[in-house]
């Protein structure tokens, strides 16, 4: 097992090392960490701008890079007219083997805990609960290292996942509620303002 993580932290590396080469050192360093997970790479001014505006969170790989990611591949395996449930396998296993290439970050392996969770669910022919597959990821995470409890990461990363299921989807709820009467009619208006609105909030969140 030591040498199977020594040859994916290799991969890593050469990843990271292509992509700094055609990126360049700033755009590629930015990009080896949204991909890879490799912070250490981005320069730091870039880190301090991210910083100050209240965006580093973006360059950790949690929910919302998992979520483009897999769910780009998900597209793609259905385009492909590949079977639900194997689709569900083969996302299953691309989703550790990412986990282990970006090195088993906090918020990486939350994140791919609940799609586990979720693809599991897919497995049984059965609808997830994001809520349940939160605390089904808090939970194995504990099992397995019970110090992270005392990782600010740990806490930061569920807490901020948990104001995002609870309320963003009020928020959107409460949002199409005022303008129903105008739906319709403003359709175009409407619903690129309420998701841009969301967008921030989901940010504001994290």
């Amino acid at each position: 097992s030591n040498n199977i993580f020594a040859l994916i932290g290799m991969l890593n590396r050469s990843l990271s090392n292509r992509i700094i080469s055609k990126l360049g050192a700033e755009d590629g360093g930015v990009a080896a960490s949204l991909l890879l997970g490799n912070q250490k790479l981005v320069p730091d001014d870039i880190a301090r701008d991210f910083r100050r505006v209240g965006a580093s969170h973006i360059l950790a790989i949690s929910g919302t890079h998992m979520t483009i990611l897999f769910g780009t591949l998900a597209l793609i395996l259905q385009w492909a007219f590949v079977p639900y449930k194997v689709r569900a396998i083969l996302l299953s296993f691309l989703s550790v083997f990412y986990l282990a290439l970006t090195n088993f970050s906090m918020s990486a392996t939350r994140s791919v805990l609940m799609l586990l969770t979720v693809y599991f669910s897919m497995l049984c022919s059965h609808k997830s609960d994001s809520l349940t597959s939160l605390s089904a990821a808090g939970v194995l995470i504990l099992g397995f290292t019970p110090f992270a409890v005392v990782d600010a990461g740990f806490w930061m990363s569920f807490a901020a996942t948990f104001g995002i299921l609870v309320y963003i989807p009020h928020f959107r709820d409460f949002t199409f509620d005022k303008f129903q009467p105008y739906y319709s009619k403003y359709k175009w208006v409407i619903s690129p303002t309420v998701s841009i609105s969301t967008a921030i909030l989901t940010s504001l969140c994290a």
